[in-house]
């Protein structure tokens, strides 16, 4: 399918380019994301939304509105090399390498001229762009990677209409959603093109086939993209912080210098424990006291003392950190963030619809299909 001397030639160009990115630009950030997902995992967070580290470490649910795929991805290839670093790299250089790959089949499929890898590594440098200028531009370069891919397969499912070719397009719409803040943007272009072709050429079956994978696509991206979209009101809109809790009026200046500040009483805290979503420690509590958490409130943290919920302060500060009184005694106590009914829903959506995906790949399997075949003749 690839001329060896034009695919040596894009080898050696994509590798310049990923050169350039490696000495020129900061990975810190991503690797920054990928230990704070590599805590989720480690916390059993999943899917992962909060990330205690951002925000001078006052915590940001930055995970329940930024697109994760890259970092799950890039946190499957840190558990197999126990390297963030080269975790980061995999995930950079699959991008540029990924995106000429599906240009050079999507380009190779509508041609058959011979300089068709130009056309490649010239979408491949916009790429390398994202990555190079953009602060954030992973999702950017994840989604250029995955657009062809897509066209590839709306294309087929429109030729062959089967299980298979749906499957394998809604699967891929779904991965773009999960990987790109453009992803949506890349779907409205796609279903604006192919719409316009069904309008020209009088095709409804065609276009009710295509509406129904990128529909079955947001089913099995669920637990983020709806979440990400209907959740947008828990954001805070204080200048210079994308993904600050609404509870905080201003951005915290400065980084934590302990985990809780005891505001009045007498106590004495021990054992102080905390993971990504999650804190523990005990107390000796002498007379009623306040304390204040260096965590931002937002939905739905809950605070237990004895195992018994209490009411959560976070309105009588402008960072919205939450503050508890906590009574005379010994006490253990206990913090954790759970789901919204909307997170709820949704990761159950995304669970549902991945388990229908799954039935009806299975289902097309030869073996599979021949003894359903089998047993039907049998049953009549």
């Amino acid at each position: 399918m690839f001329k060896k001397k034009s695919f040596l030639i894009a080898l050696v160009i994509i590798f310049t380019l990923f050169s350039f990115i490696l000495i020129f630009s900061s990975q810190q950030i991503y690797i920054g994301r990928l230990y704070d997902m590599h805590n989720c995992i480690k916390d059993g967070q999943i899917p992962c939304r909060w990330v205690p580290a951002l925000e001078n470490s006052y915590g940001s649910p930055i995970f329940n509105y930024f697109p994760p795929l890259p970092y799950y991805f890039g946190e499957l290839i840190f558990l197999l090399s126990s390297s963030l670093a080269f975790a980061v790299k995999i995930i950079l250089f699959g991008s540029l390498f990924g995106t000429y790959i599906f240009m050079y089949l999507l380009v190779s499929t509508f041609t058959k001229k011979t300089k068709i890898w130009i056309l490649p590594i010239i979408y491949t440098f916009i790429s390398f762009l994202a990555l190079f200028f953009l602060k954030e531009g992973l999702g950017l370069a994840w989604g250029l990677m995955l657009f062809p891919l897509i066209v590839l397969s709306l294309e087929k499912l429109i030729k062959k209409k089967n299980v298979n070719e749906f499957l394998f397009s809604s699967i891929f719409l779904a991965l773009l959603i999960l990987s790109s803040d453009a992803g949506l943007i890349f779907i409205s272009l796609l279903f604006l093109w192919f719409l316009f072709r069904y309008i020209k050429n009088k095709n409804l079956v065609s276009f009710a086939i295509t509406l129904s994978s990128i529909v079955f696509a947001f089913l099995l991206s669920a637990f983020y993209i709806f979440p990400s979209l209907l959740e947008r009101n828990l954001l805070s809109n204080v200048s210079g912080s994308r993904y600050l809790p609404k509870s905080a009026e201003e951005k915290p200046k400065k980084n934590i210098n302990s985990a809780y500040e005891i505001l009045t009483g007498d106590l004495v805290i021990s054992n102080f424990k905390q993971g990504s979503n999650w804190f523990k420690f005990e107390t000796d509590t002498k007379t009623h006291s306040i304390i204040r958490l260096s965590k931002i409130y937002f939905p739905v943290w809950k605070i237990f003392v004895d195992g018994k919920e209490i009411q959560i302060e976070y309105k009588n500060n402008s960072l919205g950190l939450m503050t508890v009184i906590i009574g005379e005694g010994l006490h253990v106590v206990e913090g954790k963030l759970f789901d919204t009914p909307i997170r709820s829903i949704s990761n159950t959506i995304t669970i549902v619809s991945s388990i229908l995906a799954f039935l009806l790949f299975f289902s097309q399997l030869k073996v599979v299909s021949y003894l359903l075949g089998y047993y039907r003749k049998r049953m009549n």
